[in-house]
């Protein structure tokens, strides 16, 4: 509000602050406006920093680096910047304190490690530690107040004997809702020095609350006994000392080999990151702790990858962010995970495969990382893992992984977890919507009843569309008989209708993998009819069944990889007609036998007892094309036969 007061406001926009007052309610209403900008007012903060910036770039030319300090490393009218030698310390503040000065603005209370610094300025320490809560006027009446021993130059964590929160803590209190989330949220840790540590009071709250407990009601005995567990390492968190600089003294003067460490983790409760900088001195390796980020779980169930997804965009953000927030170059940034799930799919060809949920988030790691700045580590040796899981509970001293960073960071980097070869996975994959579009044969199958019939038809028809195309190219037309290599494709045409009409799904998806007997089948669900079959897809798009025939070199092709028909279909029906007319209605297990050199079709003994029955009944007339006398008549005539008898002993 002082800094507010300091800044003058314009005569026409005084009115803005009009308001009206009087001693007591006899007296007349008196108007009053403000003069200055006052506290309360929207405009106010902007207007203060707005001022403060324009008074530093007036001076900018004569005192750069006091106001690239102004408008670099103020936070309103608090002032925060490091030095890597008392002289620089001392000159820069006082230009600072200068540059402020001609603005109207005062600085004051200045706290520094060194004693020679604030000797220099004028403004001796008064203060032995700085209480870093943010409310304003609390001192020591918090529970745990982050603060910063001055003379120690470390962050120490007080614990407070304040009435009115010891009666909680006491051994036998059974504690409600609004005590714990008392105590709990007055936890005040800005950097995430022990964020490893308070996560777990946030989960007993989230609990809590999933248990539906009213504010002023005990909880009960499960999270009371959490509760005191927790409460229990209360008091070793004033021992510990987290040095406020990343790196001792002296200064490094080799920052352009520093390095940043992510760590992150997710658990069913929780999911964290912490950051670490790394840096080669005199031969020496140094590991500072930059801080850490936690977040309770939500309450919604979702999947462990799914979590360690979040958790891995949470790294990535705190990545950004301390980039953005240090002035010196940072040459390296990894990342560590033990999830092989995340690393699939941030490693993954194809990222937006994969369910919206992940795609978003691995949009967002992928464009501030690349897949090779992620690395594998091993959940023992991933210190993230330390705020994720309560196991026996953290360990509230200075030898804590999570303060002194992990052990291996502290060696060569040869000795560093090796990188572990990730396989594409397929979990989390987008579900592929198949839209079949119906394939009609050009001619009506069910107005014949006999095979060869049907085939010569289905013959002439392709001969005439492809004269039509013929005709463009100026080509000779066919004409006459009909040839063996123009009722092979008529054959092969009835065949793919007959399939795309019964396994449309299955032909849609190997047809992606056309190639041969040696093609995966994959692709085929299990729940399919021909899944056993191990389906393939030749050359000539037509469905095969494989099996250990394959491996014999005297049968035939047809033989060894048989064609699949529908067993409820009109076109099956005609050609299981057409072998028991041929064999002259012969026994039925020769009839099936020749048929399964050519063809795979379900319940073939079925059928031909039923295709027999049909003939004894007098199906088909006694002269129809295509029946017993026709065929005889064909053969003697020296005519051939249609291509299927063709297929059998190619």
């Amino acid at each position: 509000m002082e800094m507010f007061h300091q800044i003058k406001i314009r005569h026409p926009d005084r009115q803005s602050q009009r308001f009206v007052y009087r001693n007591r309610p006899s007296d007349h209403m008196q108007v009053y406006v403000m003069d200055v900008a006052t506290f309360g007012s929207t405009c106010s903060p902007a207007s203060a920093q707005y001022v403060k910036n324009l008074n530093a770039q007036e001076y900018i030319e004569k005192f750069p680096r006091a106001a690239k300090a102004i408008i670099d490393n103020h936070y309103v009218d608090d002032y925060l910047q490091s030095f890597t030698t008392v002289a620089e310390a001392i000159e820069v503040t006082k230009e600072v304190k200068h540059v402020h000065s001609k603005g109207g603005f005062t600085l004051r209370r200045f706290l520094s490690n060194s004693a020679e610094v604030l000797n220099s300025i004028g403004d001796p320490a008064e203060e032995t530690s700085k209480d870093l809560m943010l409310e304003r006027g609390e001192n020591t009446g918090s529970v745990l107040g982050m603060k910063w021993k001055i003379k120690e130059d470390v962050f120490t964590f007080s614990f407070s004997s304040n009435e009115n929160i010891r009666h909680i803590l006491r051994e036998h209190h059974i504690p409600t809702k609004r005590e714990v989330l008392r105590v709990v949220m007055s936890l005040f840790d800005p950097m995430g020095l022990i964020s490893f540590f308070l996560v777990h009071g946030k989960t007993l709250i989230q609990d809590m609350w999933v248990k539906g407990i009213e504010w002023d009601d005990q909880i009960p005995t499960d999270l009371c006994q959490r509760w005191g567990e927790w409460i229990k390492l209360l008091p070793h968190l004033e021992k510990l000392r987290i040095p406020r600089c990343y790196f001792r003294s002296p200064y490094p003067e080799n920052l352009h080999d520093l390095q940043l460490h992510v760590f992150v983790d997710a658990s069913e409760t929780a999911y964290c990151s912490v950051a670490y900088f790394r840096i080669e001195i005199d031969g020496m390796i140094h590991v500072g702790l930059i801080g850490g980020k936690t977040k309770v779980a939500p309450i919604k169930t979702i999947s462990i990858p799914r979590l360690e997804l979040k958790a891995a965009v949470l790294g990535v953000r705190m990545l950004n962010v301390i980039r953005d927030n240090h002035s010196f170059p940072i040459k390296r940034h990894i990342l560590w995970t033990d999830a092989s799930v995340c690393l699939a799919w941030i490693q993954s060809a194809n990222p937006r495969r994969y369910q919206q949920f992940v795609s978003v988030r691995l949009g967002e790691i992928l464009t501030s990382t690349e897949p090779r700045d992620w690395r594998w580590v091993p959940s023992k040796q991933n210190v993230a893992d330390l705020a994720t899981k309560w196991n026996n509970g953290p360990e509230l001293t200075m030898d804590n992984p999570w303060l002194r960073g992990p052990s291996f960071l502290h060696e060569s980097e040869a000795r560093w977890p090796a990188k572990q070869s990730v396989s594409d996975t397929d979990e989390e994959v987008r579900a592929t919507h198949l839209h079949i579009r119906p394939v009609n044969p050009p001619i009506d199958l069910a107005r014949f009843n006999y095979w060869r019939k049907l085939l010569r038809s289905v013959a002439y028809a392709i001969r005439y569309i492809e004269n039509l195309r013929r005709k463009v190219s100026d080509t000779p037309l066919e004409v006459g008989i009909l040839k063996q290599n123009e009722l092979r494709k008529a054959e092969l045409a009835l065949w793919k209708f007959a399939q795309h009409e019964a396994f449309p799904e299955e032909v849609t998806k190997l047809s992606k993998t056309l190639g041969g007997p040696d093609e995966r089948h994959g692709n085929v669900r299990k729940s399919s009819p021909i899944y056993k079959k191990w389906p393939f897809m030749d050359e000539e798009g037509v469905l095969r069944m494989r099996g250990r025939i394959g491996a014999s070199i005297y049968a035939t092709f047809a033989a060894k990889y048989p064609v699949l028909l529908p067993k409820n279909n009109h076109l099956t029906f005609l050609i299981v007609g057409w072998y028991h007319y041929q064999y002259r209605h012969a026994n039925r297990e020769t009839v099936v036998n020749e048929i399964r050199q050519c063809f795979d079709i379900p319940n073939l003994r079925a059928l031909v007892k039923k295709v027999s029955e049909a003939a004894t009944d007098g199906f088909p007339p006694k002269n129809a094309p295509g029946s017993l006398h026709q065929a005889v008549y064909l053969h003697r005539s020296g005519l051939s036969r249609s291509s299927t008898s063709a297929c059998r002993s190619s």
